[in-house]
């Protein structure tokens, strides 16, 4: 996460973190020197995404993801390929998520990928 977030700054970019309701609020108080915006609201980030109108969403694999795509026409960005997991991990953890929405999802392989999107 704080890899991500310092890629962004260095293109002059405030990132907009929204976690899951049920990640505890503390989660992403360790990174340091990384310049970004917390929303801590309880809302879903479907109804957040209008208000903030976002350049992109990015994630892992997350419904959000989808309906950012498909009912506010924003990129989704999934970053489940960089994780540091095993093959076989990774292969469990994001292989149907890719499959059901590669269509609507675009899903990289490096940061500079990002560029793509922002």
């Amino acid at each position: 996460m704080s890899s991500l977030i310092k890629f962004i700054n260095k293109k002059g970019i405030k990132p907009i973190l929204k976690p899951h309701p049920r990640e505890k609020k503390d989660k992403y108080s360790n990174l340091i020197g990384c310049d970004f915006e917390i929303i801590e609201d309880s809302s879903p980030v479907e109804e957040i995404i209008p208000i903030v109108n976002p350049l992109c969403v990015v994630g892992y694999s997350s419904t959000a993801l989808l309906n950012s795509k498909i009912f506010y026409d924003i990129n989704a960005i999934s970053l489940t390929d960089l994780l540091s997991i095993t093959d076989n991990e990774k292969f469990n953890f994001g292989k149907e998520f890719k499959t059901l929405t590669s269509n609507y999802v675009n899903f990289i392989d490096d940061l500079e990928e990002i560029n793509k999107y922002i």
